[in-house]
């Protein structure tokens, strides 16, 4: 979900054209890490079709998990992660940062996105 854009593209979010594999779903989060992990421009949701479960990590670094938690939860154990009592400073900022706007045009570029208008629950600045 790219919620504040830098470059030529729509605030929207973006869905890719086929359901993806784990290995699929990993090549793309590993490429574009750096990117999702320090710029504040976008949301990233992942849903799993069989089950419905719905995974966002948002652009406070925050992860949320919708359905099949415990699943969910024994996979982000496993790779390192660890329950918290998170805080957001208030106020805050989000920084979009342009040494990430390659990734922006590459992410364009890495499907044949289907385009959903934002919906205001969306952060939309």
């Amino acid at each position: 979900m790219l919620v504040v854009p830098r470059r030529d593209h729509e605030a929207s979010r973006y869905q890719a054209p086929e359901p993806l594999d784990f290995v699929e779903l990993e090549r793309f989060a590993s490429v574009f890490r750096e990117y999702f992990e320090g710029d504040g421009r976008h949301h990233v949701w992942f849903s799993d079709v069989a089950s419905s479960s719905l995974l966002v990590y948002d652009n406070h670094d925050l992860i949320y998990s919708y359905g099949n938690d415990d699943e969910i939860i024994s996979l982000l154990r496993k790779k390192g992660f660890t329950e918290g009592n998170p805080r957001i400073p208030d106020p805050h900022t989000h920084h979009y940062n342009d040494a990430f706007d390659w990734a922006e045009d590459e992410i364009m570029r890495y499907f044949n996105w289907r385009r959903f208008p934002l919906q205001e629950e969306h952060d939309i600045p």
